[in-house]
């Protein structure tokens, strides 16, 4: 039998309502925020992985998000999940597509105007001091990300 993403019943937090959220996150801390199967292979993948961006566009626009974002998180247990299996590619690459699609419109839209603020010198500046010591942000990084935000 071939195993299926079942509709989540609403929850006290709105992002556990999120069909891709379930189970245990691979640091056994807290929920997984990407629990889907492993099947499908790469096309099939991609198709649930487009699907289920969008449930994730549409709970931005109806609840919000949290503080830091749910991304990252979706990202981390996407790679705990299989990052060599060749499904796992799939949904990422459908996933990832879809948000692309969605930024690409918002950043070249009037509401991507805050980006023609930021220095890319200084941008490339903090990257490098990551790679380093892990600097903190300077100041002006801060600045246009608390005014995209």
């Amino acid at each position: 039998m071939i195993p299926r993403i079942k509709p989540m019943p609403p929850k006290e937090l709105s992002l556990h309502s999120l069909p891709f959220v379930g189970g245990r996150s691979p640091e056994g801390l807290g929920k997984s925020f990407w629990d889907v199967p492993n099947t499908g292979g790469f096309q099939g993948g991609k198709c649930t992985g487009q699907a289920l961006a969008h449930f994730y566009l549409l709970h931005l626009r109806h609840y919000g998000t949290t503080d830091d974002g749910l991304l990252h998180l979706i990202a981390l247990h996407m790679l705990s999940n299989g990052a060599k299996s060749l499904t796992t590619k799939g949904q990422a690459i459908g996933f990832f597509s879809i948000l692309d699609a969605w930024l690409r419109f918002v950043a070249e839209s009037q509401l991507g105007s805050e980006l023609d603020q930021i220095d890319p010198a200084v941008l490339l500046a903090d990257a490098n001091a990551g790679l380093g010591d892990g600097a903190p942000p300077t100041q002006m990084q801060l600045t246009a990300a608390a005014r995209i935000r």
